[in-house]
């Protein structure tokens, strides 16, 4: 059916539309081979180079012009890992010899709960698209989104269109959409880290006073023999804060390591920052020595004849 893109664009609200066939999260797979007859798979988008500029790819290097039907470019971290596949910048792709027609940067597909390693990315520029039954256009805009939305309904039912013939979406409800597996894991994950964390405080706070009801009568005697506030503090904090210590130094440089490498599978990803980790730990320390001081200062304020007189 027809879209009527050229009137579409002279629109005052839209500021530019690019035709497409597929999203980075929706790609085909195609076969390339090396000049053993080795097979890999390519995952490519397809549209014009309008869409892609719109989704914000920047066209890093051109090699040859683009012409034909297959103008391959190539994403930075494929062109540089596919080197069997490739011989002075031609790919065989599909069984034919494409030439690439340049570079972009990167698209990887990254998921939480799908494996990204080993997926070669790349675009299909089609030329002279023929906007027909089967493809999408890809609208900016610069105004309020919602106000845009009605009057591009406004503008094809003009056209004799009714909601039957045509949707529209925003790129953030498709997102959304995208990542609503995502979303659930968060919640359940953090749901998971505060149980997690009220556990081990709990925990610490009950192993603290059993610790300090078990040595009650050590304690007193210690008390008894001059042994200072001080000097009590610092050994019963001791013992508390010591395994903690220990487990921080065994598990911060792992998750460090494996959740950077994780983070490795995106193009835009958080900082894998050790100040992060760090922050934790002493979140973790400073509850720990909280517990175990307030326990302390309450055997320092116990009359050692009533302990012993328990016992």
């Amino acid at each position: 059916m027809h879209r009527y893109i050229d009137e579409l664009q002279a629109e005052s609200y839209v500021s530019r539309v690019g035709s497409y066939v597929n999203t980075p999260d929706m790609t085909g797979i195609s076969v390339i081979a090396d000049k053993d007859g080795q097979t890999g798979e390519l995952r490519l988008v397809e549209g014009d180079r309008a869409y892609f500029e719109i989704l914000g790819i920047a066209f890093l290097e051109d090699f040859a012009a683009a012409n034909g039907k297959d103008n391959i470019y190539l994403c930075q971290s494929t062109y540089e890992s596919i080197g069997g596949f490739m011989e002075n910048n031609v790919i065989n792709y599909q069984w034919n010899d494409i030439p690439v027609c340049g570079t972009i940067s990167d698209i990887k597909l990254g998921r939480i709960i799908e494996e990204t390693a080993g997926k070669f990315m790349g675009i299909n520029i089609l030329n002279d698209f023929e906007a027909t039954s089967g493809q999408s256009l890809c609208i900016k805009t610069d105004e309020n989104v919602n106000e845009v939305i009605k009057k591009i309904k406004e503008f094809y039912y003009s056209k004799g269109y009714d909601d039957n013939l045509f949707f529209i979406s925003t790129l953030e409800e498709s997102l959304k959409e995208e990542i609503r597996e995502e979303q659930n894991i968060l919640k359940l994950l953090t749901g998971f880290s505060i149980i997690c964390i009220l556990m081990t405080i709990m925990t610490i706070i009950g192993l603290s006073s059993y610790q300090a009801k078990s040595n009650e009568r050590s304690n007193a005697v210690r008390n008894v023999f001059g042994c200072t506030r001080k000097e009590m503090i610092c050994r019963i904090t001791f013992d508390f804060t010591l395994p903690v210590v220990l487990s921080a130094a065994a598990a911060i440089p792992i998750a460090y390591t494996v959740i950077g490498r994780w983070l490795e599978g995106y193009v835009i990803r958080t900082d894998n920052s050790p100040v992060i980790y760090l922050g934790a730990f002493a979140v973790v320390l400073t509850v720990t020595i909280a517990a175990v001081v307030i326990q302390a200062i309450r055997l320092m304020r116990t009359n050692p004849a009533e302990a012993l007189k328990k016992e």
